[in-house]
């Protein structure tokens, strides 16, 4: 079995032997077949590029999948990457996320951050600031820049950690000192607006420099934030036509890969058109590009689509298209869209009203995590609405919310989740009503929302300024 994965790997490299990926595959093949772990992985290589082999990922992954069992913890991150993407596979963030949690369980730097990411956005798995913390921690620990630069974020903007200009710094330094660009920018901005002049432009510097050697080797982000420097003069001489050359070099190379049809390529474009960077601004442009990512399958795109279409950018107004494109984002997993859908089939508008729809979105939303859904779970239950009416299930429901919103609101200081703990007991939702508590959580809140501010007035007098209603 090895003397065959050896044979194979001699033949793949031409070592000592006329190189011949034919040869390579068949000797890979034959200790594959025997278990031969780095042979599978090595086969499943050939099978997703097409060296030697039939072009074919469908095998590559069941060949991954078989290596990946055994160990190798990148190709475990690489799984997950093609389930996550629907890359000739059936796209499943459940099992994108079982691949990255075992790849970063084994200390997978990528799969750590990845996955630390989608804890923190909270679009196709519940929201969970506590797990993302850990895990940019540890790759953080593990010398990992982006793992130290993201921690650095977390603390400056207090999500799940008690915010913290100073230990921002301290972990924006640490990235920025091992030459990450990110980070020399975030730094050199905390300190600016610590009016820390002459140490912000240093940092500012340091960014633009970075930027720049990036730039050059074709990142186009780091010619978009390049850019953004010179326009407003940040460590570099304030030059709007060094900024508009940046522009056009990143445009250039984005429009060449959205014309090559890359859904990525074309989704990039479509948001630079709607937010007017490095081009003109052009609603009609951007709904142009994201259309064409989003029959391609990009979540991203066609979430903006749907939000184009409610809004009636760059085309005519339409809620049966801006549905249409709501539940395919929300069939792929993105839990606020599955709420948004529950709302719009309870409330009947710009949709026929179902409660059975409503029930079905609110479920699957409640059962990936979204306390929001959990409430509307609960009251369904409560009232007998399509399904059988059940005060134990509604209690049930009502307590998950419950439990999630004390720890946001406790841990996190999230001011949402104290405005609806406030609400929860000053309506009596799955709680005894009690005024007190609402007028405590709501005042812990009113500090934020102006919504929590209006409601604290109401119901207790106290003269509060207040912005608009946010509802």
């Amino acid at each position: 079995m090895l003397s065959q994965y050896l044979l194979g790997k001699a033949y793949y490299s031409g070592d000592g032997i006329k190189q011949s990926y034919g040869k390579a595959a068949e000797w890979y093949a034959k200790a594959a077949e025997q278990g031969e772990p780095n042979a599978q992985y090595k086969l499943g290589v050939m099978y997703e590029e097409g060296l030697g082999v039939e072009q074919s990922t469908e095998e590559a992954v069941r060949l991954y999948r078989l290596a990946a069992e055994k160990g190798f913890p990148g190709l475990r991150f690489r799984l997950g990457e093609l389930y996550e993407y629907g890359v000739d596979v059936e796209q499943s963030y459940d099992e994108a996320v079982r691949w990255y949690s075992l790849a970063a369980e084994k200390g997978n730097a990528d799969a750590q951050i990845t996955l630390a990411s989608m804890y923190e956005r909270g679009e196709v798995i519940p929201q969970n600031f506590d797990e993302a913390v850990r895990l940019y921690r540890e790759a953080a620990d593990h010398g990992d820049i982006r793992g130290l630069y993201n921690m650095g974020r977390l603390y400056e903007c207090g999500r799940g950690v008690t915010q913290s200009d100073d230990e921002a710094k301290v972990w924006y330094t640490m990235a920025a000192d091992a030459g990450f660009a990110d980070a020399q920018y975030a730094l050199g901005e905390l300190l600016d607006n610590e009016e820390q002049t002459e140490e912000s432009f240093k940092w500012y510097a340091k960014a633009a420099k970075s930027y720049r050697r990036d730039a050059e080797n074709g990142d186009t982000a780091a010619q978009c934030n390049l850019a953004w420097m010179y326009q407003i003069g940040a460590g570099v001489e304030q030059s709007d036509e060094k900024a508009k050359e940046l522009y056009g070099m990143a445009i250039s190379t984005i429009r060449s890969a959205a014309n090559r049809g890359d859904p990525a390529g074309q989704a990039k474009l479509a948001s630079m058109y709607m937010l007017g960077n490095g081009v003109e601004r052009s609603y009609e442009e951007a709904l142009k590009w994201y259309t064409l990512a989003a029959e391609q399958g990009n979540r991203n795109a066609q979430y903006h689509l749907g939000i184009m279409y409610e809004t009636g950018k760059g085309t005519e107004q339409s809620w049966e298209d801006a549905i249409k494109w709501y539940r395919k984002v929300a069939e792929n997993g993105f839990i606020g869209v599955q709420m948004k859908l529950g709302e719009l089939y309870e409330s009947g508008k710009h949709i026929e009203q179902s409660y059975a729809e409503a029930f079905r979105w609110y479920r699957i939303a409640a059962d990936r995590g979204m306390p929001a859904a959990m409430l509307k779970v609960g009251e369904f239950y409560e009232l007998g609405i399509c399904v059988e009416e059940s005060y134990r299930e509604a209690v049930k429901w009502y307590r998950k919310a419950e439990r999630i919103y004390l720890k946001e609101a406790y841990v996190n200081d999230d001011p949402l989740a104290q405005f609806n703990l406030g609400r929860m007991f000053d309506e009596g939702i799955g709680t005894e009503k009690s005024i007190e508590d609402a007028i405590k959580w709501y005042r812990m809140a009113a500090d934020t929302l102006p919504k929590a501010k209006k409601r604290l007035k109401e119901l207790t007098g106290e003269d509060t300024e207040s912005g608009d209603d946010w509802e």
